[in-house]
């Protein structure tokens, strides 16, 4: 049953995709060669996972990983993303439609203590070794006049949390000696259930991410 419901979501899938990049086909079946090639290589991987990874990259434009058809990053954030360091990449997420979203649907602000922020990066971090509580921001290189806005934290897998929107206000909190911060604290599901990416693009590498980290927990779990 469960083999029928990855065989059926992977042909949604490239049903839906078609070839929406305008690409040649022989461009696009060289890429997915590629990447299935790399993507066997991960022992927690099933063949439907696979198969969807490299499909799902295998449409991806160049031009869109290398950020080319963006004109505006400052209105996203951009999530680095590294799939156990064999394809590091970025997904834009749209702060505008977080918020929205968050308005919408009447997600109420938590309290963070302000030690509790990791000036770092989640990409290439041992999950295993981090404590629950951690929250990883970026330290900005200037410094601004920062509001009273709530900032947004996404809440990943367990044990990888990271400010999405909000890290001169983080930075202002840890220089000021601030000890609480509000924030709003969201998950994969609640971009996914959404739509708060860039482009669709964004949003299928962020679904085979989300998938590949899973299949990774499971694997870690069941080994553990």
């Amino acid at each position: 049953m469960k083999h029928k419901k990855m065989k059926h979501k992977r042909h949604k899938l490239a049903k839906e995709r078609k070839n929406v990049s305008g690409e040649p086909r022989e461009l696009i079946t060289k890429r997915y060669s590629m990447y299935l090639e790399r993507f066997q290589a991960v022992g927690f991987l099933n063949p439907l996972q696979i198969h969807l990874i490299a499909g799902t990259f295998a449409h991806i434009p160049t031009s869109h990983l290398l950020g080319e058809d963006h004109n505006d990053w400052w209105n996203y954030y951009q999530m680095g993303v590294d799939f156990g360091t064999l394809f590091p990449c970025r997904i834009g997420l749209s702060i505008n439609k977080i918020k929205q979203s968050i308005q919408n649907r009447g997600i109420t602000t938590e309290t963070i203590a302000v030690q509790n922020f990791k000036e770092a990066t989640p990409s290439g971090t041992d999950f295993n070794s981090l404590d629950s509580s951690t929250i990883f921001y970026t330290k900005p290189k200037d410094i601004i006049e920062v509001s009273n806005e709530p900032i947004i934290i996404l809440s990943e897998f367990e044990q990888s949390n990271r400010v999405i929107d909000g890290n001169h206000r983080v930075d202002d909190a840890k220089r000021n000696s601030l000890t609480e911060i509000s924030a709003f604290v969201i998950t994969n599901q609640f971009l996914l259930d959404n739509d708060c990416f860039d482009t669709p693009y964004d949003k299928d590498i962020f679904k085979v991410h989300v998938m590949y980290y899973e299949a990774y927990k499971k694997y870690r779990d069941s080994n553990s």
